[in-house]
């Protein structure tokens, strides 16, 4: 719990940085790239980016996703949770997780042309005007859906299915391991006999 508090504690300095903060996402956006990204005001990614927690199957949940509620809705978490399915940048767009998605090949431009347009604005107003946002995030229950999910989180590393993977790790290889997963034969039990 110590540790993961700590990782959190990392990324949300990116949240509470009075500048505005935007992730320019290419390729896969999963674990600790989807938490860091997440944590940003503001999120441009390729059409053709991955977004996800591949974990959630079996390892944790990954304590970013108390944020996905407030940003792609309770319907889409639970989506992405129950079946650790990664969406492209332009569904992630659609579900509002990400501000947009571009082309690759635009990618780099237009994160530049939102950086100059937000450039415009006086310092001191984009302070203000971030501060008044993260506080109407706060107002919905920010701070208790991160604090809920770093727990989940920590319950789910320690599970038996959890346990079971890291097992599979050992004895097996990562590479076993992942495909157990992604095929649905780990459960609390460990490998089902059919592995």
């Amino acid at each position: 719990m110590h540790w993961v508090l700590g990782e959190v504690a990392t990324w949300r300095r990116l949240w509470e940085c009075s500048k505005p903060t935007i992730a320019q996402v290419h390729g896969h956006c999963v674990a600790g790239g989807l938490m860091i990204a997440m944590e940003c005001d503001l999120v441009v990614a390729a059409d053709d980016a991955l977004f996800g927690q591949p974990e959630a199957r079996a390892i944790g949940l990954a304590p970013d996703h108390g944020l996905w509620p407030l940003t792609a809705g309770i319907r889409h978490t639970k989506e992405l949770l129950f079946t650790a399915r990664l969406v492209s940048g332009a569904e992630a767009a659609h579900m509002g997780m990400i501000n947009r998605s571009v082309p690759a090949d635009r990618l780099a431009d237009e994160v530049h042309d939102l950086a100059s347009e937000i450039a415009k604005t006086a310092t001191e107003m984009l302070t203000i005007q971030k501060a008044s946002a993260n506080a109407a995030a706060e107002a919905m229950g920010m701070s208790g859906m991160r604090e809920s999910a770093v727990a989940y989180d920590v319950l789910a590393q320690a599970s038996k299915v959890a346990r079971s993977f890291r097992k599979v790790v050992r004895d097996h290889g990562v590479k076993r391991a992942l495909e157990l997963m992604n095929d649905g034969l780990l459960d609390s039990d460990g490998p089902q006999a059919s592995a």
